[in-house]
């Protein structure tokens, strides 16, 4: 999943660049998104999906550490919350691949 998230910023990184909009290499990604919504690059569908993967992230990217601090952790929790991670991993390749797409 870091690493689809990682592709997808990149790939949004260089989809500004190709719309003459500036960006860091260091802007996350809800820097990259709210750059995209404040020069009308995407509409209100594409922000509002982009803006959920985002937050999706983040919960797993803080769940993990709660998930590692010494708390039980039954087999089901576990598959689920991998089987959730895959699917968010496909989101960010779908909306990755398809911004490298309109870029070419």
């Amino acid at each position: 999943m870091v690493l689809a998230f990682g592709h997808l910023e990149s790939v949004l990184l260089t989809y500004l660049e190709s719309k003459d909009v500036p960006a860091s290499s260091k802007t996350p990604l809800g820097g990259l998104v709210k750059k995209m919504q404040a020069n009308r690059i995407v509409d209100e569908t594409a922000a509002f999906h982009l803006r959920f993967l985002m937050d999706q992230r983040n919960y797993f990217v803080h769940r993990v550490s709660a998930l590692m601090n010494g708390h039980e952790i039954d087999q089901r929790d576990v598959d689920t919350f991998r089987n959730r991670i895959d699917g968010l991993t496909d989101e960010a390749e779908f909306f990755a691949s398809g911004f490298s797409e309109v870029r070419s």
